[in-house]
């Protein structure tokens, strides 16, 4: 990230339709269009996209107001595993 640069990114989720028992979400992570695949198959829904940057998110719903996960930094090094960081997204009106 650069300095001085906003650590908040922002989810928007502006669709959701349910197509051949699936459900799947449209919306902008940051600036960014993203397709959204949502999981109804746990005890709370849970969400996953890919980033612009491959930058795999998974979350679930925490609570009303809260998305809980993580999210997988592809590093495409050699020799340099994945690195799975933890995040979580509040509800803001």
């Amino acid at each position: 990230m650069k300095k001085g640069a906003d650590a908040t990114l922002r989810l928007v989720i502006t669709s959701v339709k349910q197509e051949n028992g699936k459900w799947t979400g449209v919306g902008r992570f940051g600036a960014t269009p993203v397709k959204i695949d949502v999981d109804t198959t746990g005890s709370k829904p849970a969400l996953h996209w890919t980033a612009a940057t491959g930058t795999v998110y998974n979350l679930s719903l925490l609570d009303d107001k809260n998305l809980v996960g993580t999210a997988t930094l592809t590093t495409g090094a050699v020799g340099r595993g994945d690195r799975d960081r933890s995040v979580k997204l509040e509800k803001k009106q």
